[in-house]
């Protein structure tokens, strides 16, 4: 139903099945007609695919939260260290079920007022290179985030929010903790 001339950009994403092999391959194009016979093909270069290293062990935890977010993947807690402004969170998650979608995480430092945000962060788990969408249930997947506030500014005096969001629409899963249904977000204090 295109009219020519036409110049239509369609995005595809791709998406490698779990148990594919470790090894090289080719992506290819196919375009079918509606009897789904063939009219164009091409080929569109390499694909590496590499075998991906899981975890189903929890590591050592400082700080145990115990949070649900909408029945997927769970907080199971994190490791906060530094000083002097530069801090090391690691946020412990373990899928409670495959995840249904790609979800994004947010760390956000609260201003003193509680307002966000005196330091952010969203990002797919591990700076995108692990979308939810590939956990396995009950793998465990450690994600860390280097924390910067400003010149003066301690992390014992503020409040830590995580959470998980779709990027597409903003919508946030919600929580429970310890079995409670809370809002959209979990709370972590820093515990020197």
């Amino acid at each position: 139903l295109w009219a020519t001339p036409a110049f239509v950009i369609d995005r595809q994403i791709v998406r490698v099945p779990d148990e594919l092999s470790a090894g090289d391959y080719r992506l290819q194009l196919e375009l079918l007609d509606g009897m789904g016979t063939t009219i164009f093909q091409t080929d569109l270069g390499p694909l590496a695919v590499s075998r991906t290293e899981r975890l189903f062990e929890p590591p050592s935890i400082e700080q145990a939260v115990d949070a649900s977010f909408g029945g997927e993947i769970s907080l199971l807690g994190y490791n906060l260290s530094g000083a002097n402004g530069a801090y090391r969170l690691e946020l412990v998650w373990q899928a409670e079920t495959q995840p249904t979608a790609d979800y994004t995480v947010f760390v956000h430092v609260l201003n003193a007022d509680g307002t966000c945000c005196l330091w952010q962060a969203d990002a797919m788990p591990r700076g995108g290179t692990y979308p939810t969408m590939r956990w396995r249930a009950a793998e465990v997947v450690v994600d860390g985030y280097e924390i910067a506030l400003p010149e003066g500014a301690e992390i014992g005096d503020y409040e830590i929010e995580v959470g998980l969001y779709l990027a597409e629409t903003g919508q946030r899963l919600g929580v429970m903790v310890d079995g409670e249904a809370t809002e959209d977000a979990v709370r972590l204090v820093y515990l020197p």
